[in-house]
């Protein structure tokens, strides 16, 4: 028999679905009755494909097409290698993972394509792979069974109908869509493992593909089947009800009475991950199922079942090839886990709080044991918390050389001449791996070198003293020796005050009283340091750069300046390799004073204007180094065009009246005044006299007035009492002039 209506066969269509939508098509109510119809006697379409895949021939003439191959292949023959297994489109499946007996469907699928997925009669999905959505087996309306010998196509209930009636008969229709009555989705946290699992049989077109890209290395031999048993094994694992006992395999086989809810879709994206991420995953997930543990019986207290529980079950269902890469990574695993030194880098780091990027670098240098997987890419990295301890802890005993600056009160260049010294104590070893810059110190050298400094200095308000940076200056110091000032301040050679303490410079922070002492600390300096036509030190090689002294040894850092280890002391520059480097370069500094700019930033953007850019910057927008030749041939142009500067006369002096009543002085007098009416400034009592400021300290001068060293300096009474006699003496003068003009006019 051949039907009216022929229809093509999908990839991914089982063959029971297939002769349900072919009898469908063709307006009959019976698959069992079309194909007697055809020579095929059976009970049950949906076990046709148990048969012999010679029938393919018979039901690809019976649907209508001729494409026999792709109907063959949806026939399951039992596998000879492989006891109880069967081929699922090309892929060895147990079978009675099959469920030969319930026709599952996802309306969500249906309405993409109206056929029987193959995947939905496999028992441990119970969802669709591509939709997510729940499957059904039953009805939403009448709650009947969907079933497989009678039909009204596999997108409808098989039982429920819609009675219509024509030319004087009764027509039954599907009554009940199943497309309307959408299923809840499946939700999980790695959504790519669980498409890694279903991919791995499914027949639909690259699927496979898509899984076998995401197979590692060390399970790359395996067939697809091979390995979805071997995701199945780790789903098991993570159902076993007890966790250490002694057994041959793990329960797959649901008990009398149960389904197979258990395989739920997050422990089948647990089980996917862990076969996803090659050995690095079988670790965690070994952890995983450890960490699971606590909550399940157990009889054992130490060995390989108490350590590893179903972990360490080598399933005899697995394949020969399956078990033995199985049984390697789970020996490697437990080699790690069974020895408790051996931690993971995450742990550590957060344990002794280092970073994670430190802990490896250290166990990248091979200065402490570790455990890598260097043949994946992502794998734990295990490392002996005794070795590592102990560096640690010297991590805490470190401080840097930036903030070993500030603590001190010098530069950082000044460090190294500290440390030649003896001041301070240089750390290197392992320690530093751990550390993000390269210079540290130990803590208690730089905590004793800041308390001889604070000891030394104690503090002073006197006004006998001078600020260490004024005193520099006055002595006349070209370049300020700072590490041997810091020496002498903490030996107690250089006598020296606190006059600011929360100044970070000693130049700020210190005064001095004995210029003397200062003096003969740097010419004895200078002394030792010898002139050498063929070395120079770096204040010399700043002078010839026309930069500083920082400048040089930012140069020096970043190997522009070569230090010759065979120079002598503080003279480490060669003196013709500086003066290559200032005939071949030129700072800001001296572009600024030749250009006549008035600032740097000026001077930086007239340069970048004229296509001129740095060669070289010292530090983050600053400190920039330039081609000479180029730079002094621009600056010709510039200075040419520029008028010819004016000489400038110095501004002039400031004019007013110190205590006048508009002056600091004036309006702290005023408020104190406002308190103490008996106390007067200098501006009320010219007001109480009628005279001038200046009149009011001539008179304190010549000791008519006694003023106190204060904003309010005089007494009122005692400034009224002159005003009283000021006023009288005024009398009588103005007395006598009348009667002299008197007698004048008279005579």
């Amino acid at each position: 028999m051949r039907f009216a209506f022929p229809i093509q066969p999908m990839p991914d269509e089982c063959l029971g679905g297939l002769v349900l939508r072919a009898t469908a098509s063709n307006f009959r109510r019976s698959p069992l009755t079309a194909l007697r119809s055809a020579g095929i006697v059976t009970h049950k379409p949906q076990s046709l494909c148990s048969r012999s895949p010679d029938l393919a021939k018979t039901i690809a003439d019976f649907v209508g097409t001729a494409d026999v191959v792709s109907v063959a292949t949806k026939f399951h023959p039992q596998l000879d290698e492989h006891a109880g297994r069967i081929d699922f489109f090309g892929e060895p499946l147990r079978a009675f993972y099959r469920d030969a007996q319930k026709r599952r469907v996802s309306p969500r699928a249906l309405k993409l394509g109206g056929w029987m997925r193959a995947m939905w009669s496999v028992k441990l999905f119970g969802f669709d792979p591509a939709t997510k959505e729940t499957l059904i087996d039953s009805c939403p309306v009448c709650a009947k069974p969907l079933g497989w010998t009678v039909t009204y196509g596999v997108a409808f209930c098989d039982h429920c109908y819609r009675p219509e009636k024509f030319l004087g008969a009764i027509w039954k229709y599907p009554g009940v869509d199943l497309r309307d009555f959408p299923q809840p989705m499946v939700e999980v946290n790695d959504l790519q493992a669980l498409d890694f699992v279903t991919n791995l049989i499914d027949p639909a077109p690259g699927r496979k593909e898509v899984a076998r890209r995401l197979v590692p290395e060390m399970w790359s031999d395996l067939s697809n089947g091979d390995i979805f048993e071997v995701v199945l094994h780790f789903a098991s694992m993570q159902l076993a009800e007890s966790w250490d006992t002694k057994r041959n395999a793990i329960r797959r086989r649901a008990k009398s009475g149960e389904g197979w809810d258990k395989f739920t879709p997050e422990v089948l994206s647990v089980a996917g991950r862990a076969l996803i991420d090659g050995a690095a995953g079988l670790e965690r997930f070994g952890d995983f199922l450890r960490d699971q543990s606590k909550e399940k019986s157990r009889e054992r207290t130490y060995g390989w079942f108490s350590e590893l529980g179903p972990l360490g079950i080598m399933d005899r269902n697995l394949c020969a090839s399956a078990r033995m890469i199985l049984g390697n990574a789970v020996t490697t695993y437990f080699e790690t886990r069974s020895d408790p030194d051996m931690k993971p880098i995450a742990h550590l780091a957060e344990k002794y709080g280092v970073l994670r990027s430190g802990l490896s670098e250290l166990v990248k240098s091979g200065l402490i044991p570790a455990i890598k997987f260097d043949n994946l890419e992502k794998s734990p990295v295990l490392v002996s918390e005794k070795a590592f301890k102990p560096i640690a802890e010297r991590k805490q005993e470190v401080i840097s050389g930036t903030m070993t600056a500030p603590r001190v009160g010098v530069h950082l260049k000044d460090l190294e001449e500290l440390e030649k010294i003896g001041l301070l104590v240089r750390v290197d070893g392992p320690v530093l791996k751990l550390l993000r810059s390269s210079v540290y110190y130990t803590k208690s050298s730089v905590d004793d070198l800041a308390a001889k400094i604070s000891q030394k200095a104690v503090v002073d308000e006197g006004d006998d003293t001078v600020r260490l940076r004024v005193a520099l200056r006055s002595v006349g110091a070209r370049s300020v020796p700072w590490a041997v000032i810091v020496a002498a301040i903490a030996d107690g050679r250089l006598a020296v005050t606190t006059v600011k303490p929360s100044a970070i410079s000693l130049g700020e922070r210190l005064a001095i009283r004995d210029l003397s002492s200062l003096r003969q600390l740097i010419e004895e300096r200078m002394a030792e340091a010898t002139p050498s036509l063929q070395w120079v030190g770096k204040f010399e090689a700043a002078e010839l750069l026309g930069t500083n002294d920082v400048a040089v040894w930012r140069l020096a850092k970043v190997g522009k300046l070569k230090q010759h280890a065979d120079a002598p002391v503080n003279s480490p520059f060669k003196r013709a390799e500086i003066e290559r480097l200032a005939k071949e370069t030129i700072f800001t500094p001296e572009i600024v004073r030749i250009g006549r700019f008035r600032t740097y930033r000026e001077a930086s953007t007239w340069l970048a204007n004229q296509g001129l850019n740095p060669v070289l910057e010292l530090k983050k927008a600053g400190w920039k180094v330039y081609f000479r030749a180029k730079v002094e041939m621009a600056l010709s142009a510039r200075i040419e065009q520029l008028p010819k500067p004016e000489r400038k006369l110095p501004p002039p002096r400031p004019k007013g009246i110190l205590h006048g009543p508009e002056s600091p002085e004036g309006r702290a007098a005023a408020r104190q005044e406002a308190q103490d009416h008996t106390r007067i400034g200098y501006a009320t009592a010219a007001s109480v006299l009628g005279c001038s400021i200046f009149a009011v300290q001539r008179l304190v001068a010549i000791g008519k007035l006694i003023a106190d060293a204060t904003v309010t300096p005089f007494e009122r009474r005692h400034v009224e009492a002159l005003a009283k006699a000021a006023i009288s003496c005024r009398r009588s003068w103005r007395a006598r002039a009348t009667s002299r003009i008197g007698t004048s006019s008279n005579g």
